[in-house]
């Protein structure tokens, strides 16, 4: 452990040689690969700038009621359709050749987003050839056959191409009633089609009645506002179990109620939600364009958000990084980066080199610094907030670390991104080694001494060892290599063994906290022998 310490300390040594002296710019960037300690909400994008920028994660994540009684959940952010899959695990996927999945940039949330072509059969018995068709595979799926429903929620975010009458975007279709009887084998499904740029919620044979098992009633819920092509909107139907009340919301604003009773109001029996036997979900037959972010929950959702980014923003930490040597001196760290605005297909990227980072949507980023002479000792330093291209003073250390905050616009639909920090600091010159460095021999000791070449110098350290350049030492009186023997300019190394050929070197330090050591002085070597008392 000893040697390994003079180890430790000899390649520090050596390392601050070949760094040099002076002004220093350390890039960190997509570059290189960013090296984070930590990311909270932030990811990685690619396609924005000539290198990978860190911008907000669009997560899907709803929250709320949703999250913790989620049946199904299609992200669409595996990449290929082929791998695309149910999150809660509750429904088996059958993909479609036809298809297809966008990147990123054009999704809604998250990584990816799922591309309809629209040429398919409007037969909900045509499964082969449909593009995306789901059932229900094990008993905890609120859609297996024989359960009776509670509350539950749909939502969806839909980017439609052309919005023409007859496309179908939500299909759950079932066979309800018993299986003998004047009533066996009803259709029974639930369906969001296209009619005039409005988007039309059908529920056939699927709120019964407990008096009987086969007694229901049909309901229909329509849009009021016109959808607009090319453009995303996000969409939730929800149904409160105790009530009846029945909602489809687009962006967040009430679109139809209904009720799900007896009266077709807020009076009277509730109807149930039956499931048949054979069900199966088909997503975008006939439809033309992008869907992300399908969900199925057991709750009346009340907090699902429309939005694109969270309102609390993220942060990331970079990992610790190296101002040369102990005291550097941070002097300015100018940012690159800006904001991204995505609508559908259209990229709106607003670039900058520096400033504020504060943009007229209310997007921001914020940024700190943090020095520390060791890396370990940088979570006690206090986070000092700074901007971009400015001045910095009194940041001092060996090492630093950046933190930067993201906030997304008013309107959560942008965010900041950060292309690129450079990082200008200020090496501390090490004092120069001294000249003139001699060894005299004696019985069991050494005399060293030497001339002082940098009056700036606070002290000195004293390397040996018995192979040359390899200073690992032990067994002198003052201790194992390396010796700080101070503001003095000679020393006696006694308790050395006679007969035994030294090498020795000498480092001058200066006094900026831990000792900054410089460059060895020329090697000197002797030989303790007792004939020489």
């Amino acid at each position: 452990m000893k040697n390994f310490t003079a180890l430790a300390v000899l390649l520090t040594n050596v390392s601050i040689a070949l760094f040099g002296v002076g002004e220093k710019t350390l890039n960190i960037s997509g570059a290189s690969a960013w090296k984070l300690e930590r990311a909270v909400d932030v990811i990685e994008l690619k396609g924005i700038r000539p290198n990978s920028v860190l911008s907000l994660v669009s997560s899907g994540s709803a929250g709320g009621a949703m999250e913790k009684n989620l049946d199904l959940y299609l992200s669409f952010d595996e990449g290929e359709p082929v791998r695309f899959r149910d999150s809660a695990g509750n429904y088996s996927l059958l993909i479609g050749e036809s298809l297809q999945n966008v990147e990123r940039r054009w999704a809604r949330k998250g990584a990816g987003a799922a591309l309809f072509s629209g040429a398919h059969s409007v037969s909900w018995r045509s499964a082969g050839n449909e593009p995306l068709t789901f059932k229900a595979k094990n008993p905890n799926a609120l859609f297996y056959a024989g359960r009776n429903l509670s509350d539950f929620s749909i939502e969806f975010f839909l980017y439609p191409a052309n919005m023409e009458s007859g496309e179908e975007i939500f299909d759950w279709t079932a066979t309800a009633g018993r299986s003998e009887g004047m009533n066996a084998n009803k259709l029974q499904y639930i369906r969001a089609v296209v009619a005039k740029n409005r988007i039309h919620w059908q529920f056939e044979n699927f709120f019964c009645s407990t008096d009987s098992e086969v007694s229901s009633k049909n309901i229909t819920l329509s849009s009021m506002t016109a959808l607009t092509p090319s453009r995303w909107s996000h969409h939730l139907i929800r149904f409160e179990a105790g009530t009846g009340l029945l909602e489809y919301l687009v962006d967040g604003n009430i679109e139809a109620v209904t009720y799900a009773t007896s009266s077709g109001m807020e009076r009277g029996e509730v109807l149930t939600p039956v499931i048949g036997e054979r069900g199966r979900f088909a997503i975008g037959r006939q439809f033309n364009g992008f869907v992300d972010e399908l969900k199925v929950s057991g709750a009346f959702e009340t907090s699902s958000v429309a939005n694109r980014y969270a309102a609390k923003g993220g942060k990331i930490e970079t990992s610790p990084f190296e101002l040369g040597a102990s005291g550097g001196e941070l002097r300015k760290i100018d940012v690159t980066g800006g904001v991204l605005r995505i609508s559908g297909k259209n990229l709106e990227n607003n670039y900058t080199r520096g400033g504020a980072f504060l943009f007229q949507d209310g997007a921001q980023l914020q940024f700190f610094v943090r020095t520390a002479e060791t890396s370990y000792s940088l979570s006690k330093s206090e986070w000092a907030p700074f901007k971009s291209g400015a001045e910095l003073h009194g940041l001092k250390g060996r090492f630093a670390q950046i933190r930067a905050d993201f906030y997304p616009s008013g309107d959560l639909e942008s965010a900041p991104y950060i292309e690129s920090f450079n990082v200008e600091f200020l090496v501390k010159k090490p004092p120069k080694p001294p000249v003139r460095l001699s060894a005299l021999a004696r019985d069991g000791s050494v005399e060293l001494s030497w001339k002082e070449e940098d009056s700036g110098a606070a002290g000195y350290i004293v390397y040996y060892g018995v192979r040359p350049g390899e200073y690992f030492g032990t067994g002198a009186g003052r201790g194992e290599s390396p010796v700080d023997v101070g503001k003095q300019s000679s020393v006696k190394l006694d308790s050395l063994k006679n007969g035994v050929l030294y090498y020795f070197a000498v480092a001058a330090y200066d006094d900026s906290g831990p000792k900054n050591p410089g460059e060895f002085s020329r090697e000197v070597s002797a030989r303790p022998l007792r004939m020489l008392e």
